[in-house]
């Protein structure tokens, strides 16, 4: 088919017009971002994430025809072991017993971890006696890119131990010097009641 000129829409707003061998003409606000190759289709440059959508070419032929097309846009970024966290939820120290929570700051990705032999259930990980060297990785890919990020189990455990020992010990240490304080106290009150002088 002839065609003689595209009008390209962004959603519902018109954002250029290109045609066979015709110059492009983008409205200003995508001014530098669009090119044409010489058969009218359209290019966007420096793609990012607000570029994701459906694109519509409304197409007029040279006999007036006119007809559409659409394109939907999927913008992925590259994935990086900053895009991954993964949160840990203690729930016994001896034997260690820990779920792992894998999740991804990015859509549309594909998360898994690298055993599939391990208890997983929506991404959680159920580790129950870990080995003190044994690293769990979680891997997240999307069609373009992957990444991973690995911990140890038994790290968790381990230092959520050592925090409540802290812990324990503080406020041993509080009430013993409470008790301590309080017995001066009473002491000297009981000096003075009875006329006794230190």
């Amino acid at each position: 088919m002839d065609i003689n000129d595209i009008t390209w829409l962004f959603g519902h707003n018109r954002i250029a017009s290109t045609g066979p061998q015709k110059p492009l003409n983008a409205t200003r606000t995508y001014r530098g971002k669009l090119a044409s190759d010489p058969d009218g289709s359209l290019i966007i440059l420096n793609l990012q994430q607000e570029d994701n959508g459906m694109y519509s070419a409304s197409i007029k032929l040279c006999n007036g025809e006119m007809h559409t097309a659409q394109y939907q846009l999927q913008v992925y970024s590259k994935l990086s072991e900053e895009d991954i966290k993964i949160e840990h939820n203690v729930f016994t120290h001896e034997p260690c017993h820990v779920a792992l929570n894998c999740t991804a700051n990015s859509f549309e990705v594909i998360i898994f971890w690298n055993n599939s032999s391990l208890n997983v259930t929506h991404n959680v990980v159920d580790v129950r006696d870990p080995d003190p060297e044994t690293r769990y990785t979680c891997i997240v890919q999307n069609p373009i890119s992957h990444s991973s990020k690995s911990v140890i189990p038994w790290e968790f455990c381990k230092k959520e131990n050592k925090y409540w020992i802290t812990v324990i010990v503080f406020v041993i240490a509080i009430i013993v010097i409470a008790a301590i304080s309080s017995f001066i106290y009473l002491y000297r009150k009981w000096q003075t009641s009875y006329g006794f002088s230190g």
